[in-house]
């Protein structure tokens, strides 16, 4: 016994139940959005800037210092850098982990510029942390990088507005995965459904296994009024067909 999946079938699905994916992403989107503005707290980002210098003055310095720029990033992040100047010497009471969670490093390798933001639920904080970066001793990197010299350039700002929230992207993306977990749902029902409902669900099931016949199924009611009034068909034996009017049918069924 074998059983394939059939896309056309999965397809028509898909197309059938397109309006459960519309309405999917509807919500989605509705909660994404209620979500960024009413929701999610207002951040804060403070910013500075550092230069690495090179002690070459050859183009191959340049080269050098592109190459070590990242060395001094990744000393930057260290548990020993930020344990010794941010949290000891900044005087900040916060846990590396939670520094290094709010504190993003970046690179323009071509102006040897290294920024460092750090995005805060309150000004104040997000200052005073972007500030004990500013005031750190960047003598420590010079001495474990070779040939590197880390300065700052601008100092950071007290943040006076906060960050501008991307309700439409986060609620557009919100929308957009939830459309997708629907389809994928109807999917995996489809998928999963094992039942035999048409000639074509049997063969694929049976293979090769030629089919004989098929025994239609009346389980139901029409709607609609007739010439002979209203029918009602059903199946138990037979062909069993039942209509207004008294006495019975040839197999047994009662007229009505």
């Amino acid at each position: 016994m074998r059983y394939e999946i059939d896309t056309t079938k999965i397809l028509n699905q898909l197309f059938r139940y397109i309006w459960v994916m519309v309405l999917a992403f509807a919500v989605g989107a509705t909660g994404g959005y209620v979500y960024m503005n009413n929701i999610k707290a207002d951040t804060y980002t403070a910013q500075l800037s550092l230069v690495v210098n090179s002690p070459y003055d050859d183009p191959s310095g340049v080269n050098v210092a592109k190459s070590i720029i990242k060395t001094a990033v990744t000393v930057m992040r260290s548990e020993t850098f930020i344990g010794d100047n941010i949290i000891e010497k900044g005087g900040i009471d916060m846990t590396v982990s939670e520094i290094k969670g709010i504190s993003r490093f970046s690179i323009e390798e071509e102006a040897l510029i290294a920024y460092i933001r750090v995005t805060a639920d309150a000004p104040e904080k997000a200052y005073n942390i972007a500030n004990a970066f500013y005031n750190a001793d960047y003598s420590y990197i010079n001495e474990k990088v070779e040939g590197c010299t880390v300065s700052t350039i601008d100092p950071p700002v007290m943040p006076e507005k906060p960050n501008e929230k991307s309700t439409t992207y986060t609620g557009f993306m919100t929308g957009l995965v939830t459309a997708i977990l629907s389809a994928v749902a109807i999917v995996l029902i489809t998928v999963f459904d094992t039942r035999i409902k048409s000639e074509d669900d049997l063969a694929n099931l049976r293979g090769d296994v030629p089919i004989v016949g098929v025994i239609p199924s009346f389980n139901q009611v029409s709607s609609s009024y007739g010439k002979y009034g209203r029918y009602e068909y059903s199946y138990s034996y037979g062909y069993d067909t039942r209509h207004n009017g008294k006495g019975a049918n040839k197999e047994g069924g009662e007229k009505k």
